[in-house]
């Protein structure tokens, strides 16, 4: 029998307690799933061409956007858990250590993977690993991730508790059990379509009392959907996808719907920059061709803009304007216009030539 997986949770899919519609999910429930949601949506942000086969994106991305960084290590031997040969470029999870820099930054590494059986406390950063960071301050994706997924996950539950009390426009109470049983009577035969016929006796009435419950709940949905997609639209916008969300509760023109396009750019692009400046290390020292760049709508919007930049620079540059005293082509006098051939007013005849 082969080795029992390590207990990791990232790579399994079950519906758990989701596919109950009937069981309310808790607020962590609901948190949880929109986290794991959100890094789903930014594997797609960036392509890699060239990492060496025990390195995949997946791996790659997910360390660093949930951690913040990886530190890229050559093993040169040793064995796994599962006795295969451990000799390979990875790049692993880690923390700093070690004394600070001038810059106030570490200089050494810790690196503990227990599948390769790789223990290192003393890994000189820039000699024996290369750290890659998510963004220029190691952050990563995850504090952002959360404070979304928090708010959505407190909306979501409001917005549950505002579309049952919906259903109930008054609330009725009776004086008497007699009276009760027919008013749940009355609403029955409305539920299933029935005649209604008429309601006779003024005890009826009498007994009858009801109350506005839900008077207010039209305004609190739409309230908590409008921050619903406030809230979701606002983390595409700080990963570089416009996404555009409308509280004016009116039609907004395409300068208002393009007008933060500037304001997306600096988080994506500092992410990047982050990777990039690390595979130039990472080549030059491990002798790799590896490239990345951005893939899907992050790779499309950097495509629109940079054709209507250069849309926008032939327009200051203007016409090209001609120069004072240059001749096209084919005007007198340039040189270059086609020679008539010359034609006499005899007819043509050369008496030049002897008969």
């Amino acid at each position: 029998m082969g080795t029992a997986p390590n207990a990791r949770n990232d790579w399994r899919f079950d519906l758990g307690g989701y596919g109950d519609p009937d069981k309310p999910l808790p607020k962590k429930a609901i948190y949880d799933a929109f986290i794991r949601y959100k890094f789903a949506q930014t594997q797609r942000m960036f392509e890699w061409k060239g990492l060496p086969d025990t390195i995949r994106q997946r791996d790659l991305e997910l360390l660093l956007q949930k951690k913040g960084k990886a530190f890229w290590v050559k093993i040169e031997e040793g064995t796994t858990q599962d006795g295969r040969p451990a000799k390979g470029i990875y790049a692993l999870e880690g923390g700093f250590s070690g004394v600070l820099n001038q810059n106030y930054f570490p200089t050494k590494a810790v690196i503990a993977n227990p599948y390769l059986q790789y223990q290192r406390s003393d890994l000189v950063i820039g000699e024996d690993t290369i750290v890659m960071g998510n963004d220029p301050l190691y952050m990563g994706l995850l504090p952002l991730a959360s404070i979304k997924s928090r708010h959505i996950a407190e909306t979501l539950v409001s917005l549950r508790l505002a579309v049952i009390n919906a259903r109930i426009p008054t609330v009725a109470y009776a004086d008497n059990d007699a009276t009760a049983k027919d008013f749940k009577d009355f609403f029955k035969k409305i539920e299933e379509g029935q005649e209604i016929g008429c309601v006779g006796g003024n005890p009826f009435f009498e007994g009858l009392r009801t109350a506005e419950w839900s008077h207010s709940q039209d305004g609190t949905i739409k309230q908590l959907t409008e921050y619903l997609q406030y809230t979701d639209a606002s983390w595409y916008n700080a990963l570089g996808i416009e996404a555009n969300y409308n509280m004016k509760r009116e039609a907004i023109n395409s300068a208002e719907s393009g007008m933060n396009v500037d304001s997306l750019l600096p988080l994506s692009d500092a992410m990047l920059e982050s990777r990039k400046e690390a595979i130039e290390k990472i080549n030059e020292k491990f002798g790799l061709e590896i490239s990345v760049d951005f893939s899907s709508a992050w790779k499309k919007i950097r495509v629109e803009l940079e054709a209507e930049q250069k849309l926008a620079d032939k327009l200051i540059e203007g016409p090209k304007e001609e120069t004072p005293g240059e001749k096209t082509p084919g005007e007198e006098g340039d040189g270059n216009a086609p020679k008539e051939k010359e034609v006499k007013e005899d007819g043509g005849r050369d008496d030049s030539r002897e008969d």
